[in-house]
């Protein structure tokens, strides 16, 4: 009977005569937000606007057209109830991670840990843009993020924002750089209150950045950035900014002025 309404169904709607990668490109309009790198833009820790996986529930063709269509499965919202609910989704896409959480509850369910660790583990993750004012939420994420041992992960993160709020500390952010490789980082903005003793081993890595914006206030003792500015001349970084204990205080040992090109 579900086969014979099915076939039914199948010969009164239109859209099962438009190609599937055409049906999975307008779904895909419909949940995937806007990529915007642009400095200072909030769309990097926007959320989904309710419904927007509704149209799943439209007919058994559009499910399926939406099941083989990864790049609907790469966002699991901006807080933790969405993660919640989205965690299970399957590993077809990179990941792009967003919290944005300013209350303390709902908690994590303890699934949703394990499940990061198995995207880093997988290499599975675009984006990790973190906001909130819980520093143990933020610490336990970034230690499931965190590469085991002498491993190394992250060849396809592009962006990385960290912005504790507040007092909240984001710890053991030293070790996640350190052990991660880093080559497609475009975006980087690390703001508050952060534990990083140096940045130095990143001095290699940026050499696809675009935007670079540091902000250490709070930040004790704050890591130094001298050698990773004197490396950061890269044809691609068009957006710098230095505040606060960011600031280099020894520029006068620069061997030569930086040549940033395409500094906007």
């Amino acid at each position: 009977m579900i086969g014979l309404k099915r076939a039914r169904n199948s010969l009164l709607n239109i859209s099962t005569r438009v190609p599937p990668e055409i049906l999975g490109s307008i779904f895909i309009w419909r949940v995937v937000r806007e990529g915007d790198y642009r400095l200072g833009s909030q769309s990097h820790f926007d959320g989904l606007r309710k419904g927007s996986y509704s149209f799943l529930l439209v007919c058994h063709h559009w499910f399926e057209v939406a099941s083989r269509t990864p790049e609907l499965w790469g966002f699991w919202g901006n807080a933790l109830g969405d993660w919640n609910k989205r965690y299970r989704q399957p590993v077809v896409a990179p990941l792009d991670l967003v919290l944005d959480e300013w209350a303390s509850y709902p908690e994590l369910v303890p699934g949703v840990l394990h499940a990061l660790r198995d995207r880093a583990t997988q290499d599975m993750i675009r984006k990790i843009h973190l906001r909130g004012q819980d520093p143990n939420l933020l610490a336990s994420i970034v230690s499931s993020l965190t590469p085991d041992g002498e491993s190394s992960r992250g060849k396809h993160i592009e962006s990385i924002i960290f912005k504790p709020a507040g007092r909240a500390i984001i710890r053991g952010l030293s070790e996640f750089f350190a052990r991660s490789r880093l080559p497609k980082l475009r975006y980087l903005d690390l703001d508050g209150a952060l534990e990083i003793s140096s940045l130095d081993h990143l001095s290699s890595q940026i050499t696809r950045l675009t935007t670079l914006s540091l902000s250490f206030a709070g930040s004790s003792p704050a890591p130094t950035t001298s050698k990773l500015m004197s490396n950061a001349s890269n044809p691609n970084l068009r957006e710098l900014v230095l505040v606060h204990q960011a600031l280099p205080d020894d520029v006068d040992k620069f061997a030569s002025p930086l040549p940033l090109r395409h500094l906007r």
